[in-house]
């Protein structure tokens, strides 16, 4: 995740969503809750959540996001840019692209995004 990047508050309505830090500084919040995650750290966050998570260094995030129950893959094939194996991220204003792409095809698959 690029330095600054992240997506607006949301929703998840079928799927719980877990974080694990492998690397950066991140900012999540759940709920009414904001909390600062580094390297290592572990977020639950439970299906009917608003949240969202802001990468807060410098330098790009690395992490392991988690869907239960499988299948949001589909909405990152539909939504986002392919990463090939060792590929850097997308540069910043390609990134925006990519939320707009998510706003127009959340709902088919069960997230809402709020302003």
């Amino acid at each position: 995740m690029p330095p600054g990047g992240g997506p607006p508050p949301h929703i998840h309505h079928h799927e719980e969503e877990a974080f694990y830090v492998l690397e950066g500084k991140v900012e999540l919040f759940a709920g009414t809750e904001r909390v600062g995650l580094e390297s290592g750290s572990y977020v639950h966050v439970p299906r009917g959540s608003v949240h969202n998570f802001k990468n807060m260094s410098d330098e790009p995030s690395r992490l392991l996001i988690m869907f239960l129950p499988g299948g949001k893959d589909r909405f990152f094939l539909e939504a986002g840019i392919s990463a090939d194996n060792g590929a850097p991220p997308p540069p910043p204003g390609q990134y925006e692209l990519d939320v707009e792409r998510a706003l127009r095809v959340a709902a088919e698959f069960g997230d809402e995004y709020l302003s």
